[in-house]
């Protein structure tokens, strides 16, 4: 019926939880609806038809997740402050379906190191994201201590004239204050047919992106490409990032500004 493969980035101090339920109860919906959908061949790609119908039940499915999550961890977290964005691609034939929100994101490469972008990244500064904010009676700023985001090009969700939540996305399951002032849970579904020339799929947190090119990534999952080796290809992308991080906090803390060092990767 279709692969389904996704990375959620937990957010506040129930983070890792809130992502945990997420990709639980996610998965559970997602596959029911490629179950409910019928089997597809490895040469098909979607109809218009099927891709109008599988990005209601997709986006349905987020919704229904974000609901969940309030009334099964509501009692014991009050996920004001807690959330988890989610980045999901699902392979259906010769079709991917990418599902997401938030800042985790996902790129397609081909084998000669050529870079499609399955999603893009929900951030406060976005002129779309910035928009619906406003309107809902928030604002797009930064802290004290850092860049604006007229600057960084992200941006935090505040309530209007005050200093928080400071959320650093403007989708996300959970999250319960930013939701009063334009966050949401509606994840943006997109389709993309592969061709022979495709080779990988990444996908990953800001972690990754904040300091790693969608070139670079694909040209070290590229490098195990021959030996199909998915873990490794991961590992080294994972641990060449956190180097990145170390080597920044290093130079922040020689410059005296670890605050921002710390925010930046929060």
């Amino acid at each position: 019926h279709g692969d389904v493969l996704a990375v959620m980035d937990g957010h506040g101090a129930a983070g890792a939880l809130v992502s945990q339920f997420v990709a639980e109860t996610l998965k559970d919906k997602l596959l029911k609806v490629l179950q409910e959908a019928g089997p597809v061949r490895q040469d098909e790609t979607l109809t218009e038809k099927e891709r109008r119908t599988l990005k209601e039940k997709i986006a349905a499915a987020f919704k229904e997740t974000d609901v969940e999550l309030k009334a099964a961890l509501g009692e014991f977290v009050r996920l004001d402050f807690d959330g988890s964005t989610a980045c999901v691609v699902i392979r259906r034939g010769r079709s991917l379906i990418t599902a997401s929100l938030g800042d985790s994101s996902s790129v397609l490469g081909g084998r000669r190191g050529e870079v499609l972008k399955l999603s893009r990244e929900h951030v406060p500064a976005d002129d779309e994201e910035r928009s619906r904010i406003e309107r809902a009676g928030g604002m797009v700023a930064a802290f004290p201590d850092e860049p604006p985001p007229e600057v960084t090009g992200k941006g935090r969700v505040f309530v209007a004239g005050e200093m928080y939540p400071g959320l650093a996305v403007s989708r996300a399951f959970g999250d319960l204050v930013a939701k009063t002032v334009g966050v949401t849970a509606d994840a943006e579904v997109t389709f993309t047919d592969v061709e022979d020339k495709h080779a990988v799929v990444i996908i990953a947190s800001d972690g990754v992106w904040d300091v790693t090119t969608s070139e670079e990534a694909v040209a070290i999952c590229l490098s195990y490409l021959d030996k199909k080796d998915a873990v490794l290809a991961a590992a080294e992308l994972v641990e060449g990032a956190r180097a990145q991080w170390e080597n920044f906090q290093a130079e922040a803390i020689e410059q005296g500004s670890l605050r921002f060092c710390d925010v930046a990767k929060s």
